[in-house]
């Protein structure tokens, strides 16, 4: 499901030492009764620029199909390194491909002069920074049909977090971001420890502890695994948070109740969960250290975590400044400052439980009718931010298809959102792929957006994408998309990578990279009549700094 950007050349295994472990970290108070080989050997890389410059792809195909042998069992896993599925090598990077079909005709703006750049953005999504000890889990249930109940690479989610925003801000000390959007399953089980984590992950806070229950330390000694402590890189520019299924209900799935606040903070783990104490954290079902701190949140609580956060990078809030909503649907706009843009929060997650999205007339009529035609009145450009893509919003309730009375089809959402000539983007995430679509609008004036969707960093290829837009003297517009891998320093964010590859090759989870007019794409539309952008800047990054000139 993903590919890989900056870091290639690769280790056979992973490095003992992380340079990113904090200093005073001290050892480790453990009760582990067995212990884990400890990474051995550095990366060996050349940080590049994007995919547009060369990829990460597999030594090997995929097995040709499926077998019982899950990666998350400690002795498949090993096998399957033995097989060399693991093994990435870099390779060329890709084309620039064009979509103009909300202007036919446009073709590439390169060859036009007085192009500027008046936006900079990075969308990541779908972290599911779990806590893979957790009672709640549903390792057990994972399979070839229905992956991501558990994942071999999980642990080290934050690690690899880190490593996406150091690489960010390597490629933006020029010119930084004006802001990153993440869109949901920033977390994975609903959990207070959970949501604390990602807020200080992004936040870059010293010391950063991703380990519950009993204090794990599968290699003895400080930065050599994912349960010791480490001073995460923090997001490269101010950063807006999308609620998510995994961030509202228990395993993405189930509404909190007292049961699932009972399970959570219980010590019986019914549907599987991994035990650190044992080498290679298998999956048990078998009794584990309880932690209060696993309690499952609401969404008031999510916002309260959000709003008192860390000033840097900011900002207050993370779109929630003021914000008060404790139920679906909790949603928000802002205005980015210094540019005519509004960044709209809509909150997709069904109340009721299941995957899926859902959206009420009563939302459209009362927050996202009004505040789409506000905009298109003041002149500004609308990117819409959500988990669910339109297509994976339906009326039904939760899991069953019994229609939910003032719900509406993915299908009016869309029809609702595209006769506003605002809107020219929607991003979203969830299905943990690469993927762009054109949402036609009704008239020239009102020509449609383009849905942006963005690769999970909890599964191969995990990657970010960065977007610019573009003016044209013409009052065109530019929209341009590339994807971002980051740079592996570490023994164990090369490990992530390749347990990630691992779970792809052995068909146990699907490969997100999508197709080449999913990633690196020029989106040609019509610029919002009334839109005033400021000088912006001559230099284009998405054809200077991201092809490494």
């Amino acid at each position: 499901m993903k590919r890989a950007v900056f870091l290639f050349g690769l280790c056979a295994a992973c490095s003992s030492e992380s340079p990113s472990a904090p200093a005073d970290a001290g050892p480790d108070t453990s009760v582990a009764v067995e212990h884990d080989e400890p990474c051995v050997g550095d990366p060996k890389l050349t940080a590049v620029a994007s995919t547009r410059v060369a990829t990460l792809r597999s030594k090997k195909p995929p097995i040709a199909k499926a077998t019982t042998a899950s990666p998350l069992d400690p002795k498949s896993l090993k096998d399957y390194e033995g097989q060399g599925l693991g093994d990435y090598e870099a390779g060329p990077g890709e084309p620039g491909m064009v979509v103009d079909t909300l202007l036919p005709g446009a073709g590439p703006s390169a060859s036009i002069a007085g192009r500027k750049s008046v936006l900079y953005v990075a969308h990541v999504s779908d972290l599911q920074l779990a806590d893979d000890e957790s009672p709640t889990r549903l390792a057990a249930f994972d399979n070839p049909t229905v992956s991501g109940a558990g994942r071999p690479q999980e642990a080290s989610v934050g690690l690899a977090t880190s490593a996406m925003h150091r690489t960010l801000a390597r490629l933006t000390k020029a010119r930084a971001f004006d802001f990153e959007v993440v869109t949901g399953d920033c977390i994975d089980n609903a959990q207070e420890n959970e949501i604390g984590w990602f807020v200080d992950l992004m936040n870059g806070k010293p010391g950063l502890h991703l380990d519950s229950g009993d204090d794990d330390d599968p290699v003895v000694g400080p930065g050599n695994d994912p349960k010791d402590p480490f001073d995460p890189a923090p997001a490269p520019a101010p950063w807006f948070f999308v609620f998510g299924n995994h961030d509202v209900e228990t395993t993405g799935t189930t509404i909190i109740d007292e049961v699932t606040k009972s399970n959570a903070i219980g010590t019986e783990p019914r549907t599987g969960t991994r035990d650190y104490r044992l080498r290679g954290a298998p999956i048990t079902r078998e009794s584990v250290p309880a932690d209060p701190k696993r309690r499952p949140v609401t969404r008031g609580e999510i916002i309260l975590a959000l709003q008192g956060g860390a000033a840097m990078p900011g900002p207050v809030g993370h779109g929630f400044a003021g914000v008060t909503a404790t139920v679906h649907p909790a949603n928000f706009v802002v205005d980015i400052p210094g540019k005519p843009v509004r960044l709209v929060q809509l909150d997709t997650n069904d109340p009721f439980g299941g995957s899926d999205g859902l959206v009420y007339q009563k939302t459209i009529d009362e927050f996202l009718e009004p505040t789409l035609a506000k905009a298109d009145a003041e002149g500004k450009i609308v990117i819409l931010a959500s988990h669910h893509a339109t297509t994976n919003i339906d009326p039904g309730k939760a899991l069953e298809s019994t229609p939910v009375p003032g719900a509406v089809t993915g299908k009016a959402v869309e029809d609702a959102v595209a006769k506003h000539p605002s809107v020219v983007l929607w991003l979203v995430g969830h299905n943990h792929e690469n993927r762009i679509r054109t949402v036609a609008g009704p008239s020239a004036d009102a020509p449609g957006y383009y849905e942006i969707m963005t690769s999970a960093i909890a599964d191969w290829p995990s990657q970010t994408r960065a977007l610019e837009l573009v003016t044209l003297p013409d009052g065109t517009l530019s929209i341009f998309t590339t994807m971002i891998d980051f740079d592996a320093t570490t023994c164990l964010e090369d490990r992530f990578r390749r347990w990630s590859l691992i779970d792809v090759n052995s068909k146990w989870s699907h490969d997100g990279s999508g197709r080449l007019e999913d990633r690196n794409v020029e989106l040609r539309r019509r610029l919002p009549k009334g839109v005033m952008f400021g000088a912006g800047a001559d230099k284009i990054e998405t054809e200077t700094t991201l092809l490494g000139k």
